[in-house]
């Protein structure tokens, strides 16, 4: 039984690098969808401060 759970403990440390890497690639894709959607929200926002303000400016010019 000892035999048994060393060999399964070797198994699960042959994948440790494997998952350590994968995290690191999801971690790296978060950041940039997250980039992106940061980028997003700003021209978002920016379009409706643009819009808001043309409309202010319509009831100023009446």
């Amino acid at each position: 039984m000892n035999e048994f759970i060393n060999s399964m403990m070797g198994v699960a440390w042959n994948f440790i690098p494997y998952l350590l890497l994968l995290f690191l690639m999801a971690g790296i894709m978060f950041v940039f969808y997250f980039k992106k959607k940061a980028e997003e929200l700003t021209i978002y926002l920016k379009s409706i401060a643009a819009s808001l303000e043309r409309i202010s400016n319509q009831r100023d010019d009446n």
